[in-house]
């Protein structure tokens, strides 16, 4: 699938969320009627077989409007933010993350964020192959920490490569024109 890249933030935010298949509980309230098992995302916190009709389930028509989704700001990052069983400490990292996501997508090669959501659309929508690729963090700075000590990191590296194949590191900088 080829190197993709990502911001810690768009790291940290993918991995609070897993694929899920839209079910006709689903239509209830806002949320705009889809065909029965249209995929979609969700939060991993708050969701269960039980919770069909959770307001942390996604089903985006297009990969702008799944990109769109995932932007700080974004429905996903607000229901974060007010999701009583995510975590204190991935809140304020999202939060702290969320604030440099601009300047750290400047770092990365141009196009990134539309190579991202392309392929997880793809994952999601075109039945392609799921895989485990470890992925490298961009940086160690401000990771939550989970109560066995464990960070979030390797979590995050899993949902992103088992969503989008990568095959390579996600923090990979853009060269600069005098390194060229």
């Amino acid at each position: 699938a080829g190197n993709l890249q990502a911001t810690p933030y768009m790291n940290l935010i993918l991995a609070q969320q897993r694929p899920t298949k839209y079910q006709p509980a689903d239509s209830l309230g806002k949320r705009r009627p889809r065909p029965s098992g249209f995929s979609g995302m969700e939060c991993k916190h708050c969701s269960s077989p039980s919770r069909v009709a959770s307001p942390g389930r996604y089903f985006p028509l297009t990969p702008t409007v799944l990109a769109n989704n995932n932007n700080p700001g974004g429905c996903v990052y607000i229901h974060l933010m007010k999701c009583g069983r995510c975590p204190q400490d991935i809140k304020s990292s999202l939060q702290e993350l969320a604030e440099r996501h601009a300047k750290d997508g400047e770092l990365l090669e141009r196009g990134w964020r539309r190579k991202l959501f392309i392929a997880l659309w793809d994952r999601l929508h075109k039945g392609s192959p799921w895989t485990n690729v470890l992925l490298q963090p961009q940086d160690d700075e401000k990771r939550p920490r989970q109560e066995d000590g464990s960070d979030d990191v390797g979590e995050a590296a899993l949902a992103l490569s088992s969503l989008s194949g990568f095959a390579g590191y996600v923090g990979t900088k853009r060269k600069a024109p005098s390194d060229k």
